[in-house]
């Protein structure tokens, strides 16, 4: 949000955003967010710039307004000291993912942190962690991918393990009985109900 409005502001664009609005824009990636927020559908000659002074604003600024979903924390700590491995995926840029976790989860032990880097395709695109459980001998079954997002839910679909939706995420309410998850939770806590 800050740095959607810090681009409209440079380039006198007539449009302001809030957390709702920018909320519907994210979860394909940064560069996916930017072309939504002012309408472009892809980068080129006339956007370019525009785009580099946004992501400026979106890696310097990003941690300072980092907050976690309620009860974060302890369900991570619960899962971990029930010998679960935590794992963590997501479009994030990979050196601002990493920052955020420092940041907020430093207590956590995860067997593996990726963020979007420029060789992998972003989610839904299960390319990368495919190739992750591949050379790790993970079996599918054994996995449910939690998120808070349609694109969340697709990634889990198309990587062809459980999912387990937060509502109160990045998610159209009223349609996400209908995506077809494996599991809901409305909360962090709910998360214990599924993974036991």
């Amino acid at each position: 949000t800050f740095a959607c409005n810090k681009v409209a502001e440079i380039y006198n664009i007539d449009k302001r955003f809030d957390d709702a609005l920018v909320t519907t824009f994210i979860g394909e990636g940064s560069k996916r967010l930017f072309l939504r927020a002012f309408d472009y559908e892809e980068l080129d000659n006339t956007n370019e710039k525009m785009y580099e002074d946004f992501m400026y604003y979106y890696l310097n600024f990003q941690t300072d307004h980092l907050k976690l979903y309620d009860n974060c924390v302890e369900v991570l700590k619960t899962l971990q000291n029930l010998n679960h491995f935590l794992y963590i995926y997501s479009n994030k840029p990979h050196n601002i993912l990493l920052e955020c976790v420092k940041l907020t989860l430093n207590d956590i032990k995860f067997e593996f942190i990726l963020g979007n880097r420029t060789e992998d395709k972003p989610k839904p695109d299960p390319e990368s962690i495919n190739r992750y459980i591949q050379e790790h001998n993970i079996d599918k079954k054994d996995v449910i991918y939690v998120g808070d997002s349609p694109v969340d839910l697709k990634f889990a679909q198309n990587l062809g393990v459980d999912s387990l939706i937060l509502t109160h995420g990045y998610w159209n309410q009223g349609k996400i009985e209908d995506a077809n998850p494996t599991y809901l939770a409305k909360n962090m806590k709910d998360i214990l109900t599924y993974i036991k």
